[in-house]
């Protein structure tokens, strides 16, 4: 009896090594082409994986794959949605023998993803399955007792990613109604998540429009009712340039909103101007800058209050809100003590001294007889928004222009059904003077 007890123990143990001992040893780029048929079948795409493909499962589970593409949508501009040099994923084995899924590692290495939406307004990442004519399975009876008691669901498997490395990606996105695009390369990032509901961290730099940019954020668990605590920072690399955003997200699942506290700062904002407008900004913004406020939003309006903004010695206060209907609606209201237009005006210093601001190249004499061959600039005609009505109010209580002083200027004007209506400009001049202004103003019709 203890033979034959001995035995089915050493059978089991077999067992189980043959089981962890052979993946390592199988040739798995023999199955690539059930793979990649799975992987048709599932998404309608194809699949190549031109490298190498290893799974083992001592001493950790692993995958690697390598020179994987999976091919676009029809119609996309390019030939692959997503291409990659190397996967890279390692699993914790003691958790997934207890049901659970740790990630100890996920690598992407030099990964380019093509998001597109094409000329019919779809989207290239929504996958179609090829359609089957197998006819769809009856329903399973039910299996409730007649009580009505029915049998506990059993809880999905426990997620967690220590972390997931990309390096050197790249991400374009087309749009071919409006043909534009736009790409985010040498993304470089470390993602983890302590499950599907969070809290999830994010840590990493990229280039957007030639600027090189960070960006660090920190999202909470979700929360089904609950707020949902956040910060996201962006900046620039190797300066003191950034700024974030710190608050809660509410009702993420319903009506989601947004409470948060604004604050950055730095020695130059054209250079973090830059990134988002895609072009060089005036030398008169390469200046130390901060800024704070509180934001409150949703998806029908925004506010901006208690805003702080101070550029190159010149601070503005106020508050804005923007509501979202029918049309645009917003009411903005600035205070400034002081304004040295003579300081603003003139560069902070030589803009060949400032980093991120390139110099305009020189203009080249036009050569000569080719003088009358040069066409003339067509003015484009210019239309006040119809859908956008604002309320504007500035007033400064003392602005300095050619080493003078003009006491307590305001302004007071408003747009409304494509006309601009201003209300009062009014302003002390030395010596007692005083001037005010008023009117409306409309686009030319035709």
């Amino acid at each position: 009896m203890k033979k034959a007890a001995y035995g089915f123990a050493g059978l089991i143990v077999l067992l189980v090594a043959a089981a962890l001992i052979v993946p390592s040893v199988v040739d798995w780029n023999a199955y690539k082409p059930e793979i990649t048929a799975e992987v048709r079948k599932a998404t309608g795409r194809s699949l190549e994986i031109a490298g190498d493909l290893e799974f083992s499962v001592l001493p950790t589970p692993r995958l690697r794959v390598a020179n994987a593409r999976l091919s676009n949508a029809p119609g996309a501009s390019a030939e692959n949605m997503l291409s990659l040099r190397e996967l890279a994923v390692h699993v914790k084995l003691v958790p997934l023998l207890q049901g659970d899924i740790e990630v100890a590692s996920v690598a992407l290495i030099e990964p380019l993803i093509e998001l597109e939406k094409l000329s019919d307004g779809t989207m290239n990442w929504v996958f179609a399955r090829p359609s089957t004519s197998a006819p769809a399975s009856p329903a399973a009876p039910s299996s409730t007792s007649g009580s009505g008691d029915a049998k506990p669901t059993s809880a999905p498997p426990a997620f967690k990613l220590d972390r997931l490395r990309v390096e050197n990606g790249t991400i374009v996105y087309r749009d071919k109604t409006a043909g534009s695009v736009e790409r985010i390369e040498n993304l470089t990032a470390d993602i983890s998540a302590g499950s599907l509901a969070g809290p999830f961290t994010f840590d990493g730099g990229l280039t957007a429009r030639g600027i090189p940019l960070t960006l660090s954020a920190r999202v909470s668990r979700f929360a089904e009712k609950g707020a949902v605590p956040f910060r996201v920072s962006i900046g620039t690399p190797g300066a003191a340039r950034a700024i974030g955003l710190t608050g809660t997200i509410t009702d993420v699942e319903t009506t989601p909103s947004v409470a948060a506290k604004l604050d950055g700062k730095g020695d130059d904002l054209g250079v973090l101007l830059a990134a988002f407008a895609g072009s060089p900004m005036p030398p008169q913004l390469s200046r130390a800058f901060s800024v704070s406020a509180a934001i409150k939003g949703s998806v029908n309006a925004v506010a901006v209050n208690a805003l702080v903004f101070e550029l190159g010695g010149t601070t503005a206060k106020g508050d804005i809100s923007v509501a979202f209907g029918d049309g645009v609606k917003a009411d903005v209201a600035l205070r400034m003590s002081s304004l040295d237009i003579d300081a603003f005006v003139a560069p902070p210093s030589s803009p060949d001294a400032r980093p991120g601001i390139p110099l305009d190249p020189p203009a080249k004499p036009a050569a000569p007889g080719n003088m009358a061959s040069t066409a003339p600039a067509t003015a484009s005609k210019f239309e006040l928004p119809a859908g956008v009505e604002a309320n504007v109010g500035i007033s400064i209580d003392e602005v300095i222009a050619k080493k003078g002083r003009i006491n307590g200027v305001r302004l007071a004007a408003s747009l409304k059904d494509g006309m601009v209506t201003l209300n009062a400009l009014e302003a002390g001049f030395p010596g007692g003077g005083q001037f005010s202004a008023s009117g409306k103003m409309t686009s030319p019709q035709g």
